[in-house]
């Protein structure tokens, strides 16, 4: 990906982006967010509410600010599974609320992403990978 001059930048809070002086004067062709989670709630299983909440918060800060990172024709790339309990997290809607249309939706097939790993970012399991079944990559433009 380097290679066709794209830019990977790893720790940026996707809730202050914005504001992060690395990214606040530059407008992006594609904003890409694979596999968000907003961390696990102790006593808590990943069906409840409160989780779901957390996660759902998380989703909303990242689309307010990818929608103002855009160039016009820019894209933002929200890949996750499609199933129980993650549909709950209603990403389409989240993204309608900050701005953002639903262009398409298509199936997210590792063995298309060569070199692609994903790892879980915190808990007991950081750093392993997890199974992907069933998961598509929400493309989003500006409304």
């Amino acid at each position: 990906m380097k290679e066709a001059g794209v830019q990977i930048m790893h720790g940026v809070d996707i809730r202050t982006m914005v504001d992060d002086d690395r990214l606040s004067r530059r407008r992006f062709d594609r904003i890409v967010y694979n596999f968000p989670h907003a961390g696990f709630l102790e006593k808590h299983a990943e069906t409840s509410n409160a989780v779901i909440k957390r996660h759902r918060r998380l989703l909303s800060a990242f689309f307010n600010n990818a929608s103002k990172l855009l160039r016009p024709g820019g894209e933002v790339h929200v890949t996750h599974h499609v199933r129980f309990p993650y549909t709950k997290w209603n990403i389409e809607n989240l993204a309608k609320s900050n701005r953002l249309q639903l262009e398409a939706c298509p199936l997210f097939k590792r063995d298309l992403h060569d070199g692609y790993v994903n790892r879980r970012g915190a808990g007991a399991h950081w750093g392993r990978t997890f199974p992907i079944h069933n998961a598509a990559t929400f493309i989003f433009c500006n409304a």
